[in-house]
């Protein structure tokens, strides 16, 4: 028999063993533990002005509610009051963060301070500490004790309070106005619209600004004013929006001119 007539009779098999006499074991280095593996972590501490920043950037949109919930706890506060008083302001706007979790970052932040409420501190506060500290770290989670979890309160810190004093809101409205000179008509169709009985929808503010001639170039959409009259407390959102009595004060500051 000829040898291709044997490696057809014995075709190759890729799944057959190699026959290697000793099992193959694959080398791998050591690896070297770095040089500062054992050196003690140093743990940089961000000051609370920082964090309070932080805190501030990283929940867009809710600006104004941190600031109110600091201001209302200039004196303690009891946690279920702050909680009730969150879901007041809110009303009917939205806002993606449960009281619990908003309480907690500003508590993580340094703009809140958690203190023992009195009948607590007559034992120690320790239970109170802790219910604190556990609701802080998973505000979301759900309590499975048995009975009421223990009383604490909140209360604004020196470094919260800075940042609320430190607001200026009437500087913050001229300054708005003064930039926005040339927007002032399309200011006024919208305020005067959510000035209306029963305030104006979106769709409403939409069809009265989105085709204005001063929204051509550069193109401005209503979100940009409804945004900027919100952020000045113009008008606010109640099932509709409808303008304040800042908003209102701002009417007579900006009336139309022949050049209108």
């Amino acid at each position: 028999m000829t040898e291709k007539e044997m490696a057809l009779q014995d075709p190759f098999d890729p799944t057959a063993e190699m026959g290697f006499d000793e099992e193959y074991v694959e080398y791998v280095p050591p690896i070297e533990k770095p040089e500062d593996y054992d050196a003690p972590r140093v743990e940089v501490e961000v000051p609370v002005e920082e964090r309070i920043a932080a805190t501030f950037a990283g929940m867009p949109g809710n600006e104004k509610l941190l600031l109110h919930v600091i201001d209302f706890c200039r004196e303690g506060r009891e946690s279920a009051e702050v909680h009730d008083e969150i879901v007041r302001f809110v009303g009917a706007g939205v806002c993606t963060y449960a009281p619990e979790v908003v309480c907690a970052n500003l508590v993580n932040a340094g703009a809140l301070a958690i203190v023992a409420d009195e009948a607590e501190e007559t034992d120690g506060g320790d239970g109170a500490a802790e219910a604190a500290d556990a609701a802080a770290e998973e505000p979301m989670a759900e309590t499975e004790a048995v009975g009421a979890p223990p009383a604490f309160s909140y209360l604004a810190t020196d470094e919260g309070l800075a940042v609320v004093d430190a607001q200026d809101p009437e500087g913050d409205r001229l300054r708005f106005l003064e930039e926005g000179e040339r927007y002032h008509p399309v200011y006024r169709l919208v305020l005067e619209a959510c000035g209306a009985e029963g305030g104006a929808t979106k769709k409403a503010i939409d069809a009265l600004v989105d085709h204005h001639p001063l929204c051509k170039e550069p193109r401005r959409y209503s979100g940009f004013f409804v945004k900027g009259l919100e952020g000045i407390d113009a008008i606010a959102f109640d099932g509709a929006w409808k303008t304040t009595e800042v908003g209102r004060d701002i009417l007579v500051q900006i009336n139309p001119t022949e050049e209108d």
